[in-house]
């Protein structure tokens, strides 16, 4: 899921690259309910900080409150050893989270030829791109800590599921009572709002 919210930290960084997203966070979750990124730890607060590892969701928190947020939800076909092992690291994440700390200085120097090695420190395309890369799934040709969410995005390897607004895309989950994404069906369920 890739997003570009209303926050200070997301409006300084479209201003300095001008991307159409600026937060990235990966999902197994059929439904679309959870997601795990590098984040604000709790998105019932207006302030970032303490930021971490965290779960988070398009219908709670953070989106719920600013349902104007321009979301992307792609997928991609990965088989059940990729799976596993994506789950197993999140896993074991998100179970260990506190240890894992947003890496501000590695995000501002993103664009940078400077790579910064700090141990448990991540920003968001970096873990999302860590984890796509290692499992074999996308190799990015650059090192993860250079990537930023927009790089990911419009990648070909990516199926567009949803596209549009928080408010449009709980209208559609509301419609349908459950937001069910088969990866193994073959529908057409993008929409794209304007």
């Amino acid at each position: 899921m890739f997003s570009r919210s209303n926050t200070l930290l997301s409006k300084a960084i479209y201003q300095r690259t001008k991307d159409p997203y600026t937060h990235v966070a990966i999902s197994t979750d059929e439904n679309f309910r959870d997601f795990y990124s590098f984040g604000r730890r709790y998105t019932y607060t207006n302030f970032m900080l303490p930021a971490g590892f965290a779960n988070e969701s398009p219908f709670d928190g953070l989106y719920k409150r600013n349902q104007d947020i321009k979301i992307k939800i792609v997928s991609i076909n990965i088989n059940k050893h990729q799976f596993d092992k994506i789950n197993d690291t999140i896993e074991m994440m998100y179970k260990n989270r506190f240890k894992y700390k947003y890496d501000i200085l590695g995000l501002m120097f993103c664009n940078k030829n400077i790579t910064l090695n700090r141990q448990n420190y991540k920003f968001c395309s970096q873990f999302v791109s860590e984890i796509l890369n290692m499992n074999e799934i996308i190799d990015f040709k650059k090192g993860s800590k250079h990537i930023r969410p927009s790089e990911i995005a419009f990648r070909d390897e990516f199926e567009t599921v949803f596209e549009g607004s928080v408010y449009e895309l709980n209208n559609l989950y509301n419609k349908q009572r459950v937001w069910n994404y088969s990866f193994e069906d073959n529908l057409n369920l993008v929409y794209n709002y304007e």
